[in-house]
């Protein structure tokens, strides 16, 4: 999801973008994964207190958790979800994937924390399954989970995309009900890890620059248009705590993304 944006709001943008790009932190690439013909859906949830992240363990000490805008004090949980008819890892076909990245917004990149679109976020589970691609992340140290029999069903009533995700330790379900048209816009995004900001393992985002187009909604004007279910007592009911669903971004077929897998600098 992302907003209307002047000439220099764009130029920030691409700056920012650029001064992540691979290799500038003298990442370790471990490995490329190429996603082509996906949907992805994202769910921004917001918790008023945002203390809660790291006081219950889910949020590394020396990370800072990201502010929603106009909500002081509070911290944005975020779920993002890919449907993709093919995935390559490092130009090996894989078939086709679902992947879902569990994460927290910190605070890292300038101007990073503004637009969902350049977020960064520390990463709490990865799940797909694609098992080379969770395989690809575990092997630098990500917190990834193979997860068969994920399923994901894109606007089937012209309006909601509900993924589920059937893990075993705690299932959980995502729903979108988008019903405002986006621009197209770029999407720069890191999901970290590990205890010290910039020297863990990562996963770097890319998607072709002003390719991607959604249709959002916001919670405040549409309440119930954004939100997760899982059952109580499990790993995910535990990480969502008091959060609840603030907005959600359903994007249109997308033809092509990359991610990069990078292993830990130091």
């Amino acid at each position: 999801m992302s907003r209307p944006a002047s000439s220099l709001t764009v130029c920030m943008a691409l700056v920012a973008a650029l001064s992540f790009a691979p290799g500038t932190r003298s990442m370790a690439s471990a490995s490329v994964i190429d996603l082509d013909q996906c949907h992805l859906t994202v769910l921004f949830l917001r918790d008023e207190d945002g203390s809660r992240v790291k006081a219950e363990g889910w949020l590394p000490e020396q990370y800072t958790p990201a502010e929603v805008l106009g909500h002081p004090g509070s911290s944005s949980p975020a779920i993002w979800v890919f449907d993709c008819a093919e995935i390559l890892i490092d130009g090996v076909g894989g078939g086709s994937g679902r992947i879902s990245l569990v994460g927290i917004q910190i605070v890292d990149r300038l101007a990073h924390d503004l637009w969902p679109t350049h977020w960064d976020h520390y990463l709490v589970w990865l799940h797909s399954d694609n098992e080379a691609v969770a395989a690809a992340a575990s092997a630098v140290g990500l917190p990834a989970i193979s997860v068969p029999l994920i399923s994901f069903d894109w606007r089937a009533d012209d309006a909601t995309t509900t993924a589920s995700i059937p893990w075993t330790g705690s299932p959980y379900e995502v729903s979108i009900r988008g019903r405002v048209r986006d621009v197209p816009h770029l999407h720069d995004n890191t999901f970290q890890y590990g205890d010290e900001p910039g020297a863990g393992p990562r996963l770097h985002l890319v998607i072709d620059p002003l390719v991607p187009q959604d249709r959002f909604c916001l919670s405040a004007l549409e309440p119930g248009c954004a939100g997760v279910s899982t059952q109580p007592g499990t790993p995910m009911s535990d990480f969502l705590g008091t959060a609840v669903g603030d907005a959600g971004a359903d994007h249109e077929v997308i033809s092509h993304a990359r991610i990069h897998i990078l292993g830990r600098t130091r």
